[in-house]
């Protein structure tokens, strides 16, 4: 009773129902539990917030997997934005391909999508996936939904034109995105 939570999101209060759990088995003291999710604030890259530049909230997620997407972008929903920009960075070629209808069910959710190159992370490329495939096969569902960027010095350019005050732009991807994310806020303020 009474914990407090400082993070939102169902999959957070999963995780802390079940951190709990093992305090409990543990024979952790209630008092103690609640002190410790009281003062945890969350884990660097899971929606973190990089910065609000002009009523723009910018956010960095590590999220890869369509599951932890579907997560962020209902943490998303909850805060009510405006729109939701997601910059989308596939990582891994083979994980992109073998979960590819899953990444367009759950990206459609977003009001729009900049897909940048797939981050190889060591893997060999596969011709048959590419960013431009995924955004015309994710655009045959949702006209206009997705772009490619095709040089990472347009992204500011793109971001000042999409988005305005009282929408959130996602960075998501396990991949060097997180540097664009935090690099955006001085990139948008040069312009």
């Amino acid at each position: 009773k009474k914990v407090t939570l400082n993070m939102i999101g169902k999959h957070n209060i999963l995780n802390c129902l079940a951190a709990v759990t093992v305090g409990k088995i543990l024979n952790i003291h209630s008092d103690n539990i609640k002190k410790a999710l009281k003062n945890f604030s969350g884990i660097k890259r899971r929606f973190t917030l990089v910065k609000n530049f002009n009523g723009i909230k910018i956010y960095d997620d590590y999220a890869h997997h369509p599951e932890e997407i579907k997560a962020t972008l209902q943490i998303a929903k909850i805060l009510k934005p405006k729109k939701v920009i997601v910059v989308f960075q596939p990582h891994r070629y083979s994980r992109f391909l073998n979960l590819y209808d899953d990444f367009k069910k759950i990206l459609k959710n977003c009001d729009k999508l900049i897909v940048t190159d797939i981050y190889a992370a060591g893997e060999t490329r596969i011709n048959s996936i590419s960013k431009e495939k995924f955004v015309k096969d994710i655009n045959k569902n949702k006209t206009n939904l997705a772009i490619s960027l095709k040089k990472l010095n347009d992204l500011p350019k793109i971001i000042k034109k999409s988005a305005q005050s009282g929408d959130l732009v996602i960075f998501i991807g396990a991949g060097d995105i997180t540097k664009w994310a935090n690099n955006l806020p001085k990139q948008l303020k040069n312009l």
